[in-house]
C-alpha cells in the first residue's frame, strides 16, 4: 500500500464525512465555538456563525443586526420582561419576531420542542437568540448544538456556558433533556 497516496485521499474522505454528517444532523454548516461580540445597545452578545446569542438588546441594535443579515429574533424572556411595543418595533424593522417565553431557572421539555421547531425554521438564516442576560440564550443554543448539531451533552453544557448561560438549575435541566435524547436515539 503507497502510503502518500492514502493520506492525500484520507483528508478529503474525512472532509466530505464530516460534511454528510452536519448535513444529516439539522446544522447548515459546522458549528463554531460562540465568541463575544461588542455591540453598543447589546448586553452579553456572543456570535456563533450566523447565530447571534445576547441578553437585552435596544432596537437601535437590533437593527445593527438585521445590517449584518439577522432575520429573525427568538426572544425567550416571559411576558411581564418584555417592553410595550418591542414586538411591534422588532417587525417594523424587518425582523420576525418569535416569542419563546421561558423561566430562566428551568427549561421544560415542551419549551425544547419549541425552540428546536423554530431553529429548523429558520435554519440557515442568521438569526438573534434573545433574553434578558444572556442566559436562557446561552442554554437554549447549547440545546441546538446538542440536539440538532450532534455535539455531545458535555460539549455541548461547554458551549451553552460559552454562549452565556450561567444557571445551574438551567444547566441540570439542558443536561437532563440532552442525556434523555441520547438514551432515546440509542
Amino acid at each position: 500500500m503507497n502510503i502518500a497516496r492514502t493520506s492525500r485521499c484520507a483528508a478529503p474522505i474525512a472532509l466530505c464525512t464530516c460534511v454528510l454528517l452536519t448535513i444529516l444532523t439539522g446544522c447548515q454548516t459546522a458549528l463554531p465555538r460562540p465568541e463575544p461580540l461588542a455591540l453598543d445597545g447589546v448586553r452579553n452578545l456572543t456570535r456563533a456563525g450566523d447565530i447571534y446569542i445576547s441578553g437585552a438588546a435596544t432596537p437601535e441594535a437590533i437593527e445593527a443586526l438585521k445590517s449584518r443579515g439577522v432575520r429573525a429574533l427568538l426572544d425567550l424572556r416571559l411576558p411581564e420582561q418584555i417592553e410595550p411595543e418591542f414586538a411591534k418595533t422588532v417587525r417594523s424593522l424587518g425582523v420576525t419576531y418569535v416569542p419563546l417565553p421561558m423561566k430562566s431557572v428551568e427549561m421544560t421539555d415542551g419549551q425544547a420542542a419549541a425552540f428546536l421547531e423554530a431553529m429548523r425554521t429558520y435554519a440557515g438564516e442568521p438569526l438573534l437568540i434573545h433574553c434578558k442576560s444572556g442566559n436562557r440564550s446561552g442554554a437554549m443554543y447549547g440545546l441546538y448544538a446538542g440536539a440538532e448539531c450532534d455535539l455531545g451533552v458535555d460539549q455541548a453544557i461547554i458551549s451553552a456556558r460559552q454562549a452565556g448561560m450561567k444557571n445551574d438549575d438551567l444547566a441540570a435541566d439542558l443536561r437532563q433533556f440532552l442525556t434523555e435524547r441520547a438514551s432515546a436515539d440509542e
